[in-house]
């Protein structure tokens, strides 16, 4: 008898279903039949939350468009607190791609798990409210052009200088 992967996963998991007096007959995810056997086996050191590595920091992510907002991404995914700021028109990629109740697929992939903030980074008030920001802030990511940054008056130098354990990327 030859049977494929997925054939031999559902066979052990009926198996070990039956081994412990539960019976299972259907096309279920693997992910719901571990936790009924959870919840009928009473395994609770499986219900305990994972730590995430990267919980308790947070980040003030200033990219745009792919590769800096997919590296934030990533960070979002391993627990940081990572805080979105967008210009007041808001992020670009927000009318990219295909749009589900109003809300473009692109964007959200790139920006899930992050919260966001619109600043108007030319005004004096903007800059003030980012910098009470990194006081707080563990990093900070960027991707503009060189002297962007700069020119908004949020450069390494004067963000290092309120926050001299910032990181910047």
């Amino acid at each position: 008898e030859r049977l494929d992967h997925s054939e031999v996963l559902l066979k052990e998991t009926n198996e070990a279903l039956a081994a412990a007096g539960l019976q299972y007959q259907g096309t279920t995810p693997i992910r719901h039949m571990v936790e009924v056997l959870i919840e009928d086996l009473g395994y609770d050191a499986l219900k305990q939350p994972v730590v995430k590595p990267l919980e308790g920091i947070k980040v003030l992510d200033f990219t745009r468009v792919l590769a800096g907002p997919f590296a934030t991404r990533i960070l979002s995914d391993l627990g940081a607190d990572v805080i979105k700021v967008e210009p007041p028109e808001g992020d670009m990629t927000r009318n990219i791609g295909k749009k589900i109740a109003g809300i473009s697929g692109y964007y959200t992939q790139q920006n899930v798990g992050k919260r966001a903030i619109c600043v108007d980074l030319l005004k004096p008030e903007g800059q003030e409210l980012i910098k009470r920001l990194v006081a707080e802030a563990d990093v900070v990511t960027e991707n503009y052009r060189p002297g962007v940054m700069e020119e908004m008056g949020i450069d390494w130098d004067t963000l290092h200088a309120i926050n001299p354990r910032l990181v910047m990327m």
